[in-house]
């Protein structure tokens, strides 16, 4: 084993380590974003669509039928993003951790862009603030991964 190929090994071993956790705190959030299309269960994602249209004040109440298929459209996208992070993190990033890196960065850089291009242009401003710390928490350990084969 040459040098870059253990430092290599342990980057990706570090990435994982991290990425999955992170995959997880994804799908959870996937599932409380979900659960506003259930007007019994929906204050979790209440609290979260209140919180993007800062300041929580309340007006965001997922009322609106559109408004909780939003909702369940929106938590299943993030459980699926979460779902793709573990899988590239389980069977591409053993065998070939440049490509588990472009995978992650270019789903994460693609859904910042439309998510917070979409936030602003809906007043939601402090949702790109929280897409900021959801980039940072995948694309950080995503970084540590080698570019190349």
């Amino acid at each position: 084993m040459t040098a870059s190929t253990a430092s290599n090994t342990g980057s990706s071993a570090t990435a994982a380590g991290l990425l999955k956790p992170v995959a997880l705190m994804l799908a959870g959030f996937g599932v409380l974003t979900m659960l506003g299309a259930v007007p019994v269960l929906d204050w979790p994602a209440r609290l979260l669509f209140d919180a993007a249209f800062w300041p929580i004040d309340g007006r965001e109440t997922l009322a609106a039928r559109e408004s909780r298929l939003g909702a369940a459209i929106v938590g299943g996208l993030t459980v699926g993003l979460a779902a793709m992070i573990w899988t590239v993190v389980e069977r591409v990033l053993p065998r070939d951790p440049a490509a588990a890196r472009a995978v992650i960065m270019n789903a994460m850089l693609s859904w910042f862009a439309v998510d917070s291009t979409g936030s602003l242009l809906a007043g939601a401003w402090f949702n790109v603030v929280l897409n900021v710390v959801f980039l940072l928490a995948v694309i950080v350990p995503a970084m540590k991964l080698p570019r190349t084969a």
